[in-house]
């Protein structure tokens, strides 16, 4: 019984050191076109070395829900997304973009809901608008370059409505040129 219960408790010591380590660190000051975006600093908005970031500025609306892509900044091992969501519709509006993948050229990156910043998925009720970063990382063992990568086909998955059972994938290509 003591055993069992050292485990348990040596399992939930390490489960919350993941969790805690997760949210360390600093924002990535990726914009996500948001108006509050403008009130960021600019020493937070300049790209590391080895870093491309580019001003995307698109709307695009699936199944009643605007989806604002504001930056995407691409480096070794990862993009990140900027977006902001808002569902115009009088339903409750399902979406999930942090579990959704990115292709550059022949690789495909998947989301990493871990390492999102904000909130961008889930129920989004009428009316709402909820914004963040969603990152997407490398497969082990491989990078990118971030000064050749061009473009972006984003799948982030499906925009479905609680109400009429509707649902309507959201994929684009974004150029970063």
């Amino acid at each position: 019984m003591f055993l069992h219960t050292r485990k348990l408790l040596v399992g939930l010591l390490i489960g919350l050191l993941i969790v805690t380590l997760t949210g360390c660190g600093e924002p990535s000051g990726v914009k996500t076109g948001a108006e509050s975006d403008s009130a960021k600093s600019e020493a937070q908005s300049k790209p590391e070395e080895n870093t491309k970031k580019v001003a995307v500025n698109k709307e695009f609306s699936v199944n009643g829900l605007k989806i604002t892509i504001g930056e995407v900044q691409v480096e070794k091992e990862r993009i990140l997304v900027g977006m902001t969501i808002k569902n115009e519709t009088s339903d409750k509006l399902t979406f999930y973009p942090d579990q959704g993948s990115a292709v550059v050229g022949s690789m495909q990156l998947d989301a990493n809901m871990f390492m999102t910043e904000g909130d961008v998925s889930g129920d989004i009720h009428p009316g709402v608008e909820k914004s963040g970063v969603v990152v997407f990382t490398t497969p082990e063992g491989k990078t990118l370059t971030p000064e050749e990568v061009t473009s972006i086909a984003l799948h982030l998955g499906d925009v479905f409505n609680e109400k009429s059972f509707e649902a309507k994938p959201f994929d684009t290509t974004l150029s970063l040129e």
